[in-house]
């Protein structure tokens, strides 16, 4: 983990994606760089992100254009992704803008690093 800057007791997670070792997921979505945002939860982070590419999920996201991959974070259990989920959509806009930003500054779509990453 890197400390944040300017706090070092707060603890960013470095973008790591490895299937084998995190059994759930949270990401977030946008449709333009601080433009409409998304938060979902997922054991599949792959699929699912290839799924709201290809406009397969209904609602919010694909009304919105949110196709973009700009966040991610694994957990080792499920329950651990599901509950950061939560958290994370009770949380300020303002503050999931700099969750985005302290690890993807120019909002560049991570996606194609994952799908690159055979499982």
């Amino acid at each position: 983990m890197r400390p944040k800057r300017g706090n070092p007791t707060i603890q960013i997670p470095p973008l790591y994606y490895n299937p084998v070792d995190h059994a759930g997921w949270i990401y977030i979505m946008a449709n333009k760089p601080n433009g409409i945002i998304y938060i979902g939860q997922t054991t599949d982070l792959k699929r699912r992100i290839f799924e709201h590419k290809q406009g397969k999920i209904p609602g919010f996201s694909q009304q919105h254009g949110c196709h973009t991959l700009v966040y991610f974070e694994g957990f080792p259990k499920i329950t651990e992704s599901i509950e950061r989920e939560t958290t994370m959509k009770g949380w300020h806009r303002k503050w999931k803008i700099r969750r985005i930003l302290e690890t993807n500054l120019t909002w560049r779509d991570l996606s194609t690093e994952i799908c690159a990453i055979s499982d």
